[in-house]
């Protein structure tokens, strides 16, 4: 009987955070602060491979994780596998299904404990829930990052019990989501997902002046006097 010893630090000293998504996988690594300390992501073109073709690949990009995980000694965080909430959560269209009821998304998360497991690398698995909003809103410009290093940044975070996740105040106006007394925080993230969804995606969106996906001046000048608004009540 092999004994596997876990070698990595606590999470508390830092996590790798992974968000896979279709045709790349982000990653972020954090300090025991949750800040970002780096960040890239890892392409994976899966589509007319063979399984024995997709466990290679898969193979290649796990090594790269995985070896990343020894040399700083962090535990890497994953998203709890859950196909169905996972689909509710982000309609990333047909493509982003395909994986998520694909052979290839089940194999990854498979290997990937596989191996950690074998190396002594602790794995955590949290919910995914909003971190791919939740990381464009807060994380996505503030640090220059991929939507997909921003996902995982939240995914890292939430790894560490670190939950600073609120709808910001100046996202809340434009989208008119108001926060509301004595509601989970997930419940202003549901209303601003409604909104989310029907500009696109989540680099049109963001990239956009305004932050709403519109490049209107009439939005633009109101988004500007609603950030000077919110300044000021943060000064009071």
């Amino acid at each position: 009987m092999v004994d596997f010893v876990i070698t990595s630090n606590s999470p508390v000293q830092g996590c790798i955070g992974i968000d896979i998504n279709p045709g790349s996988i982000g990653w972020c690594t954090t300090n025991h602060h949750g800040n970002p300390i780096g960040w890239g992501k890892i392409n994976l073109d899966l589509h007319s491979c063979s399984t024995e073709q997709t466990e290679a690949r898969l193979a290649v990009a796990i090594t790269e994780i995985t070896s990343r995980a020894l040399a700083t000694k962090k535990p890497i965080v994953i998203e709890k596998l859950d196909f169905s909430s996972k689909k509710k959560l982000f309609l990333r269209g047909r493509k982003y299904n395909r994986m998520l009821s694909g052979f290839a998304y089940a194999k990854f998360f498979e290997l990937l404990k596989s191996r950690c497991l074998k190396l002594g690398i602790q794995v955590i698995e949290v919910s995914p829930k909003y971190s791919s909003q939740i990381g464009v809103v807060k994380y996505m410009r503030r640090y220059g990052m991929g939507s997909d290093s921003s996902a995982a940044l939240v995914i890292a975070r939430r790894g560490m019990r670190i939950y600073h996740e609120r709808l910001l105040a100046r996202y809340a106006f434009q989208t008119s989501v108001r926060p509301e007394a004595r509601k989970h925080v997930f419940a202003h993230w549901q209303r601003f997902n409604k909104y989310y969804l029907k500009v696109g995606s989540r680099n049109a969106w963001f990239s956009s002046p305004n932050l709403t996906g519109s490049t209107s001046d009439s939005s633009v000048n109101t988004v500007r006097t609603i950030n000077k608004v919110v300044k000021r009540t943060s000064k009071a």
